[in-house]
């Protein structure tokens, strides 16, 4: 594709997208694929659903509730997405003594001025600090870390969230959705948006189609589905791809696992797994609604679900943030296979993750 011809379909893609705050978030996105920056990050953040704890952390600094007294405040997270909590804090008024984080020895300068304290320094002087977690994918990992290590619940002022998705991530626009008809749960993980799809749409659907690769989560899967069963559930031991087959895959990283690409070096927890299809799996099933978040593999299994599309234009929630460029890339195939898909963007973190691209066909 030439340049001239790549612009034309951003453009038009672009002009696809149904609200201001859905155009926002295309152009913060788009940034930050082309260079994931601090700034860039900065306004991709400002348009999330996080803005309001933000908003709400601020003012609870402010109003003395997180009152921490002689303790030194330390931000849990070293990456970009901690340096960026960290700036838009400081922005509201909030000042802290520094981070921590286990690259802690490789940056002996230290971060934004501020000095990196090692985890085991931390734990070896609690009686010193109070922590907010400053992570947007690792918060429950990080919060068992410092549970092990028996730091005082009480010293851990806030952090992002400790669920991995909030409730409505995948499920915003209910008149959208057909009712009655099937959903495709694309890397299930332990069954909680299936969960969540359930209630959301007042258990009016045909079937629940749920995939989920990995061995350890499909575990925990199968374990959640038989206490507390779903009507019409059918759980796939299989990724989702545009083939049938098996594939590499690194495996035990519970919503972070994936495919691992041909020529991708990868030496820890790798496995092999089954891949299908959307089209061989549901048949005939007219489908209502696609959710995915499959890391990275989202546009492979769209190609897989290209029958199913065509047929029954399902609403689709896709995660667009694991590869760059990703976003663009599906609501232009999307938008060749179905005219019709109209689009909406959200975006749920405080960091790179979480952008979520809704489609849905409007005449």
């Amino acid at each position: 594709m030439d340049m001239y011809n790549y612009f034309d379909r951003a453009r038009a893609c672009y002009e696809l997208l149904q609200d201001e705050l859905s155009r926002k978030i295309f152009r913060a996105r788009f940034n930050c694929d082309l260079e994931l920056s601090r700034q860039n990050l900065k306004e991709l953040v400002r348009l999330s659903e996080q803005q309001e704890w933000l908003e709400k952390l601020g003012e609870r600094l402010a109003a003395g509730e997180l009152e921490h007294g002689d303790k030194k405040l330390i931000l849990y997270g070293t990456n970009i997405t901690g340096q960026t909590v960290a700036e838009l804090l400081m922005e509201r008024g909030m000042d802290f003594y520094g981070f921590c984080g286990r690259r802690a020895r490789e940056i002996p300068e230290g971060i934004m001025g501020k000095p990196v304290i090692e985890p085991e320094f931390l734990f070896q002087h609690a009686e010193e600090f109070c922590v907010i977690v400053a992570v947007a994918e690792a918060v429950e990992e990080i919060l068992g870390i410092l549970e092990k290590n028996n730091f005082p619940h009480e010293q851990i002022l806030s952090s992002f969230r400790t669920d991995r998705e909030a409730d409505h991530q995948y499920f915003e626009f209910p008149e959208l959705f057909p009712r009655g008809r099937a959903f495709v749960d694309g890397g299930c993980l332990d069954c909680r948006s299936s969960y969540l799809f359930a209630d959301w749409c007042g258990g009016d659907y045909s079937k629940i189609f749920a995939f989920e690769p990995d061995p350890i989560s499909y575990s925990i899967c199968r374990q959640n589905i038989d206490e507390r069963p779903i009507r019409d559930f059918r759980l796939i031991n299989a990724g989702l791809s545009d083939r049938e087959g098996e594939v590499s895959f690194r495996a035990g990283l519970y919503g972070g696992s994936y495919v691992i690409q041909p020529g991708a070096e990868e030496e820890e927890k790798v496995t092999t797994v089954r891949v299908t299809t959307i089209d061989g799996t549901v048949g005939d099933e007219p489908v209502g609604f696609i959710k995915m978040d499959i890391e990275g593999s989202e546009f492979g299994a769209l190609h897989g679900a290209e029958r199913t599309i065509r047929r029954d234009r399902p609403l689709l929630a896709l995660s667009v943030y694991h590869l760059p460029g990703d976003m663009l890339a599906i609501m232009d195939y999307l938008h060749e296979l179905v005219p019709e898909y109209r689009f909406w963007l959200r975006h749920y973190s405080v960091g790179n993750a979480d952008t979520v691209l809704y489609a849905a066909a409007q005449t």
